[in-house]
């Protein structure tokens, strides 16, 4: 313990974070690959070849 102690909750964000979520577009190369759009931003392969 070295005195840390929160003073907001999470779950109080939670309803707005997932429906900003879904409002973004699928992004499969993103999805796959750790980094998200980073990954995808210059990403020009074809995403089926890179699978696991």
């Amino acid at each position: 313990h070295l005195g840390y102690r929160p003073t907001g909750k999470a779950e109080e964000h939670r309803a707005h974070a997932e429906a900003e979520q879904k409002k973004i577009g699928p992004d499969p190369v993103g999805d796959l690959f750790q980094g998200g759009t980073f990954a995808s931003a210059e990403f020009t392969n074809d995403v089926k070849r890179a699978g696991p």
